[in-house]
């Protein structure tokens, strides 16, 4: 499907750049080579030289999601159109990234754009769907009035902080409000249910556009492991039953879990305010937490152990030194002081790196070092990314077992295992 951006860019690529591509992705190069021409219309419109605003990612979604005359599609073209969507961009982030055309911050971001973009898109499109079968839901607020009832979509993990891999999934929760039914009539071809059940509904809806894998792949694998209870229990969550499980179920490892939690798209203000009102006692103490040092020394003994029992010498995410332990260590201080210090209730590791430097929890050297680390790593674990658009952190290993690996990006890994 054509985009509605028209630069009339030159789509040339020189011998060497189409090299480069071949060198760092097996998986895009197989893109441009079987796609030629949507490739070279796309990036015509797109040009690699150039980032995505916000706008250009919904104008394209709109785009790849209507019909031969312009309508919305039907529910397996709207999946066929955001998977080929998704597989043009990958190429693109890929390409742009081996050529050195993006920078980390503006790579994760459009990442992160995009997946927003979808998760607003499938939940729009599934509430019209639901809402024509049952009505929207409602229930009686504190006023004794009747509310229609919504459910916000937390991202979790990197994408709540804006710093989505190439071919990461993504962490989700479902909260809605309250318990109640649906404005269903029957009279007039729907029947109410129960918010319980329309929310499920709802969440498995979004879940299915962006997640099922078809002959065009996926937009993004979606992670529901994280909510309250975990896997078997419902699917969405209602405002109390939160403030219940915070209050009297929630554990160290979910704190750093919601320290990065954000709402994806749009709420009504109310409800927005009752979420921060829960996340955020939950998360950060008023006053210097040493409660939470137990736990994170019990914490750190148990990553170092399963470490050790993997031994996960060529993950470079979950081995020693990895991005986790970065994470760790900077989420670690913002659990500590971040009641204290509100300026470190930010979701981004590195922009929280920043904060705790000028607050001198970090010495300028230990600052610099890490996040040098962490850019250097992020940028190997997109590396590794590309080549399959596969979600891994290991290395890629020859014959002899050996992990050595020159990098189109100038980066060279070699070591043995």
């Amino acid at each position: 499907m054509p985009s509605r951006a028209t630069h009339g860019t030159d789509c040339q690529y020189t011998a060497e750049q189409l090299q480069i591509l071949q060198t760092a992705s097996e998986f895009a190069y197989q893109i441009w080579e079987s796609r030629t021409v949507s490739c070279q219309t796309f990036l015509r419109s797109y040009p690699l030289d150039q980032t995505l605003t916000r706008q250009q990612i919904d104008d394209l979604i709109q785009d790849y999601t209507l019909d031969d005359n312009y309508q919305l599609a039907d529910e397996v073209k709207v999946m066929s159109g955001l998977r080929h969507l998704r597989t043009l961009l990958m190429m693109r982030w890929i390409w742009q990234d081996a050529l050195q055309l993006i920078a980390l911050e503006q790579l994760t971001d459009e990442l992160s754009e995009f997946a927003d973009g979808c998760i607003s898109f499938a939940k729009d499109y599934t509430y019209q769907h639901l809402i024509k079968q049952y009505g929207e839901p409602t229930f009686i607020n504190a006023k004794g009035n009747v509310q229609i009832d919504d459910m916000a979509i937390m991202a979790m993990g990197k994408l709540g902080a804006h710093e989505l891999n190439l071919s990461s999934d993504i962490d989700l929760i479902f909260v809605h409000q309250a318990r109640g039914v649906t404005s269903g009539d029957k009279s007039k071809g729907t029947r109410s249910i129960d918010n319980k059940r329309f929310m499920t509904r709802l969440g498995q809806g979004i879940i299915k556009l962006l997640d099922q894998k078809t002959a065009d792949g996926f937009v993004f694998r979606v992670d529901m492991r994280l909510r309250p209870w975990g896997d078997g229990s419902d699917l969405a969550i209602h405002l109390s039953a939160l403030q219940k499980y915070f209050s009297q179920h929630g554990r160290a490892w979910e704190r750093f879990a919601w320290l990065k939690a954000r709402v994806v798209g749009q709420l009504e203000q109310p409800f927005y305010d009752e979420i921060q009102a829960l996340i955020k006692p939950f998360v950060f103490r008023y006053y210097v937490d040493y409660s939470a040092f137990s736990a994170l020394r019990e914490m750190k003994s148990l990553i170092q152990n399963q470490v050790a029992q993997r031994e996960d010498l060529d993950n470079i995410k979950l081995g020693a030194g990895g991005i986790r332990d970065i994470e760790f260590i900077v989420q670690a201080f913002q659990l500590i002081y971040g009641g204290r210090h509100p300026q470190l209730q930010v979701k981004s590791c590195l922009q929280a790196m920043q904060v705790l430097h000028k607050l001198e929890y970090l010495e300028r050297t230990t600052y610099q070092e890490l996040q040098a680390a962490y850019r250097f790593l992020r940028r190997l674990e997109h590396a590794i990314q590309a080549i399959n658009d596969q979600q891994t952190q290991r290395l890629p290993h020859d014959r002899s077992g050996s992990i050595t690996w020159q990098l189109p990006l100038g980066l060279t890994i070699g070591t043995h295992c």
